[in-house]
């Protein structure tokens, strides 16, 4: 079995951190594997050598729409002469925009086409005509990967018929076998991990923290990440005076390790897809707090049980959930104990054999 998956880029980011796991677990269980990628740049995150990578080198700024149509075409005839030459049984497209290149350019070739949504469909920053081309495409595909119930939703009746919700797995490095107990880690350490980019909720976090920290002053903040919101975020850590408890701390290399020597987790984006930074966490056994957006946080906690939810975008809630966890630590160390339960529902183990059974039993069809 040949399966082969096709991005822009192999660069840092949530769906390459899928490909580079699913990638690697499906060469171990004998398939051939290729990754065929847009751009000409090599893959950040590690592979197996028996992992196939190939670069189009495609990528160039379209001034106008002819440049685009141009661009476009070329992909599309570069895709078909690699789909020729290589022959996988299934090409899995993440992105719609190389779902709509991978259609074109495999008509008239035996070849199974998948597409995968991994992102919130309703909040896509791919703009109006690739939103419409989501419902137009999508049921011309032999399957679709969904990762939330939500995102299916969005889809055409005809795609969902065809389709499998498989939620994102712990692909963030290697998780320690055995994660220190909340009590002794380091004391008092609120923590997150994201893009410093707006649809994160950073500023809502910081607002939250400033009313948190008038009854627990002892506790800090560190935020994991970097991003074009970094400037404002660090102004709005001064304006509120929490210089010397509320940090920004850069790109976190060993996400893991990082999580695990915290004693809490905030999360508050505006909407995610399935957030790789809220499992993280409960695999690593925080007591998370969760703005409860879509999608996401409420098919990976119970309120109360693994973690708690609070309202989207509302600070006030946010430090309140965070308070009752600082104030009670039989509560923190129940939450922690339950989040550990996510190792077994989404281990890399788990999804990839998901993921596996479906791209293969849709190659057989």
């Amino acid at each position: 079995m040949h399966i082969m998956f096709y991005y822009v880029s192999m660069r840092r980011g949530g769906a390459e951190r899928v490909i580079s796991s699913l990638a690697n677990d499906f060469v171990r269980r004998g398939a051939e594997v290729s990754i065929l990628v847009l751009d000409d740049q090599p893959s950040q995150y590690p592979l197996d050598d028996k992992v196939n990578m190939i670069k189009l080198g495609t990528i160039a700024d379209s001034q106008n729409i002819f440049a685009a149509v141009k661009n476009n075409l070329r992909r599309i005839v570069m895709t078909r002469k690699t789909l020729k030459e290589r022959h996988p049984q299934a090409v899995v497209c993440f992105g719609i925009n190389n779902l709509a290149f991978a259609l074109a350019a495999k008509l008239g070739l035996d070849i199974k086409i998948i597409g995968s949504e991994r992102s919130n469909p309703y909040h896509s920053n791919v703009g109006h005509f690739w939103k419409k081309m989501k419902k137009l495409l999508s049921p011309y595909a032999d399957g679709y990967i969904f990762s939330t119930e939500g995102a299916k939703g969005y889809y055409p009746k005809k795609t969902q018929d065809k389709s499998v919700i498989i939620p994102n797995g712990i692909f963030a490095g290697t998780l320690p076998a055995i994660v220190p107990d909340i009590a002794k880690r380091r004391p008092k350490t609120i923590c997150t991990t994201g893009r410093l980019e707006p649809v994160k909720g950073f500023d809502i976090l910081v607002e939250a923290f400033s009313r948190f920290h008038q009854s627990f002053p002892e506790h800090t903040l560190h935020i994991y990440g970097e991003g074009k919101q970094k400037a404002a975020l660090q102004r709005l850590i001064l304006e509120k005076g929490l210089e010397k408890h509320a940090f920004l701390e850069g790109y976190a290399e060993d996400v893991p390790a990082v999580l695990c020597s915290h004693t809490m987790f905030a999360f508050t984006s505006h909407h995610e897809g399935m957030p790789n930074g809220l499992i993280e966490a409960l695999a690593c056994g925080l007591p998370c707090v969760a703005a409860n957006c879509d999608f996401g946080p409420a098919e990976l906690i119970r309120d109360g049980e693994n973690g708690l939810l609070a309202a989207v975008g509302d600070p006030e809630a946010i430090a309140g959930a965070m308070k009752r966890i600082a104030s009670d630590a039989a509560f923190a160390e129940k939450l922690s104990k339950n989040a550990l339960k996510i190792r077994e529902t989404h281990s890399p183990a788990e999804i990839s054999r998901r993921f596996y059974d479906y791209i293969t039993n849709v190659a057989k069809k």
